[in-house]
């Protein structure tokens, strides 16, 4: 059995490596929106 202090640790674990995951993910969702908008930016401007 598992002691109770280590699962919650292993659970912090977890949810710290899911914040990040959902912490670099809306980073990607940011820049490339940045990168779409650009690019129909320099399109219209052309």
């Amino acid at each position: 059995m598992r002691s109770p202090i280590s699962s919650g640790m292993i659970a912090n674990q977890l949810f710290f490596q899911h914040l990040s995951m959902c912490i670099k993910l809306i980073d990607c969702k940011i820049t490339s929106q940045q990168f779409v908008s650009n690019i129909i930016n320099s399109r219209v401007d052309n």
